[in-house]
């Protein structure tokens, strides 16, 4: 029913389409079909869809899911798909994505990844926002010793415009200090 409304002429009837796969997923025929109605319509919704479920991700072309996805929020959804199924084809996008990467690690808390994560940090490491996401993904890990290192760098090399120290979060963290950034959604 979902894909006979998500076509029809009437938008309270694409609203109940899009709305039921929001709740039950897509699968990866209907990944194709939301990949063929992109290809027409060039909506965005068709690939947000997509980025939605790790199982439908997998079944696309990832670095086309990638390369179309507007939002980087969503591009990092098919990252984290990506990590949820299928590893190694998430690592090999790490370069060319590295903010999505990091974002979706944080999000996922995947402590193996640290050492992919390090490896990012050197090749963006006068990226200020950059490091803004990776001190947050840090955080999200409990990555301690590496937070600090971070901070430390950060001090050092770039001040701290753009990585800002919590100093009220010491105050309600024992006094320890760290480095912390937000993240969207």
């Amino acid at each position: 029913m979902a894909m006979r409304f998500r076509s029809h002429q009437r938008k309270a009837r694409r609203d109940i389409a899009e709305r039921t796969l929001k709740r039950v997923g897509v699968d990866p025929a209907i990944a194709a079909f939301l990949l063929a109605e992109y290809q027409t319509t060039r909506s965005q919704s068709c690939l947000e869809m997509i980025a939605r479920s790790p199982r439908a991700v997998l079944s696309v072309d990832a670095e086309y899911l990638l390369a179309n996805l507007d939002d980087s929020y969503w591009r990092m959804r098919v990252i984290e798909g990506l990590l949820r199924e299928s590893r190694r084809r998430a690592y090999a996008l790490s370069r060319k994505y590295p903010f999505e990467f990091i974002y979706a690690v944080g999000r996922l808390g995947l402590h193996e990844a640290l050492p992919r994560l390090r490896s990012l940090f050197r090749d963006h490491s006068e990226d200020m926002e950059y490091l803004s996401l990776y001190s947050w993904t840090l955080e999200q890990l409990g990555a301690n010793r590496d937070l600090c290192s971070l901070q430390r760098f950060v001090n050092k090399f770039g001040g701290n415009d753009g990585v800002a120290e919590s100093n009220s979060a010491a105050a309600g963290n024992g006094g320890q200090r760290s480095v912390s950034a937000g993240a969207r959604r």
